[in-house]
């Protein structure tokens, strides 16, 4: 073969290949349109697994529409945009028609109607808690500073009782094996809680041994111990 032709054989393909049509498949949804490119002058063949039984087009004017079984035939009377709906047995498939790129258009597509995956809700942490005579002790957090070798401990104690309840932080000790340990900072939010009121309290430690302890604290009248696992220290 010359080389002339061969270069005449080689812009014929790239001329084809440049406005050959696209044969794809998309899936469209209830939350989900669509995309379908046309050329003036072709026609697309949407297919579908049910056959249509009512097609809408916003534009309907610059559009020649035709469904029989479960194919529908588009083609553009102009380059124009507008979107279309299809209604079939079961579902309602929303597309965007956009027209105008001769070197970008869809010969055949397949629709797959999908549904929206579901999301998969988030297990909630189960707080620990304790609950004595109306009151109850959450433990939130536990927080380890490594720079300064630290615990922060965080609670919220609730007031479910009716009265007004006094929390101080002379009120406020932990144990290992009924033995103190001590407790470098004591911090709340509020002293004194009314009926349905909370209050947040934060504990601060220096642990030599990343073993478990209780916490305790006196609500009212009451003392409420709540235990903090050593699988939270490590």
């Amino acid at each position: 073969m010359r080389p002339y032709r061969l270069f005449i054989y080689l812009g014929l393909l790239l001329s084809l290949n440049l406005y050959a049509g696209k044969i794809k498949t998309i899936s469209v949804g209830p939350y989900k349109m669509g995309t379908v490119y046309l050329s003036t002058g072709r026609s697309t063949v949407l297919t579908f697994k049910n056959p249509p039984k009512k097609i809408i087009v916003g534009n309907s004017n610059y559009f020649n529409v035709e469904f029989t079984g479960i194919d529908v035939t588009i083609q553009p009377l102009s380059n124009v945009e507008s979107n279309m709906f299809i209604y079939t047995e079961k579902n309602r498939y929303g597309v965007l028609l956009k027209a105008g790129n001769p070197k970008k258009y869809d010969d055949l597509v397949y629709l797959n109607w999908g549904t929206p995956r579901k999301v998969k809700k988030k297990k909630t942490k189960k707080l620990i808690s304790v609950n004595h005579r109306s009151k109850r002790v959450l433990l939130h957090q536990v927080t380890y500073n490594q720079r300064s070798d630290l615990y922060l401990i965080d609670f919220e104690i609730q007031n479910l009782s009716k009265k007004r309840l006094k929390i101080t932080k002379a009120g406020m000790w932990i144990t290992r094996n009924r033995k103190m340990l001590p407790l470098l900072e004591k911090v709340q939010t509020k002293e004194i809680i009314t009926s349905g009121e909370s209050t947040r309290v934060r504990l601060i430690t220096r642990l030599k041994e990343k073993r478990g302890f209780t916490a305790h604290f006196r609500v009212g009248k009451s003392k409420l111990s709540i235990i903090v696992p050593r699988i939270l220290l490590l």
